[in-house]
């Protein structure tokens, strides 16, 4: 269930999306070409653009009014059907499904699909590859949770340079162990044959 930004509700079904107005019903179908699939499985909604992304068995789409566009798994384009839950922040979108979780900038918007895409996965991201929901903060944080604990991912916009900066000091800080192995009292003419 969800309520949109005109107190419209908007009810997730096994036969597609059904929105309440008032007292009137409509819905949002693969019949009606707003779905590839009927089976829907999570709902959001963007307040700033008043679109409604219903995630189903087959992809997602991005409703708006009487017009849907629908992305779908494959080569540029979702790494996976499924989509088990959804959620927005400004030009953000955060899908989750059985095999990590997927976050997309401009996603549907016009002609293009995305403009920046980012997949999650366990080992690296996620303590599981199953995601049971996503959502973000106010700070603009991913929260990803999933069958077996919880992530947070942040965007940290960075040079190389930094990063590299970064890793001197984790390896100096945390690697660098040659202090206390030689005594500074101990001396040699020759170090390899003391």
């Amino acid at each position: 269930v969800l309520l949109d930004g005109g107190g419209n509700v908007w009810l997730a079904t096994a036969d597609g999306v059904r929105r309440l107005a008032g007292s009137d019903w409509t819905t949002y179908d693969v019949v009606g070409g707003f779905l590839a699939d009927n089976d829907v499985r999570a709902l959001a909604f963007d307040p700033e653009t008043n679109a409604i992304f219903a995630g189903t068995a087959v992809g997602i789409a991005r409703i708006t009014g009487d017009t849907s566009t629908i992305l779908t798994a494959g080569i540029d384009k979702l790494p996976y059907d499924v989509i088990t839950s959804i959620a927005v922040s400004g030009n953000r979108l955060a899908l989750g499904h059985d095999i990590g979780a997927t976050a997309v900038e401009d996603a549907l918007l016009g002609d293009q699909l995305f403009a920046r895409f980012d997949h999650y996965i366990s080992e690296r991201w996620l303590p599981d590859n199953e995601v049971r929901a996503v959502a973000y903060d106010a700070a603009g944080r991913l929260w990803v949770g999933t069958a077996a604990g919880l992530s947070r991912i942040d965007w940290v916009d960075r040079s190389l340079d930094d990063v590299a900066q970064e890793l001197e000091e984790l390896v100096e800080k945390a690697f660098w162990r040659m202090d206390g192995f030689v005594s500074s009292d101990a001396t040699a003419d020759d170090g390899y044959n003391p």
